[in-house]
């Protein structure tokens, strides 16, 4: 009986903590994909001395933050060299096709 009350006991504690950070990083990695690099998950307060979703929260920031910063010149280099390249490619083609 009192390894039952133990075993629920663990699996709510593992519900509470496991489902709260994983719902919090999904969301926030499905908001970078729509493009909002401002998306920013706060730490989690944790009774556990191992506070490995913090670690893991805190990296994620960063990586959103870097993110935030690189893709606009990512995305104005990426124009650039498509208008670039875009003529020589259709010359290609026409080629090929001949």
């Amino acid at each position: 009986m009192l390894s039952s009350l133990f075993a629920a006991i663990d699996a709510l504690r593992r519900k509470l903590t496991t489902e709260k950070a994983t719902r919090h990083i999904t969301s926030a990695a499905r908001e970078i994909v729509r493009g909002d690099f401002d998306v920013r998950i706060p730490p989690l307060r944790s009774l556990s001395a191992d506070d490995n979703y913090n670690v893991i929260i805190d990296c994620f920031n960063t990586m959103a933050e870097l993110s935030g910063v690189a893709y606009p010149a990512y995305s104005l280099v990426l124009k650039k060299e498509r208008r670039r390249v875009a003529p020589e490619i259709l010359r290609l083609t026409d080629e090929l096709m001949k």
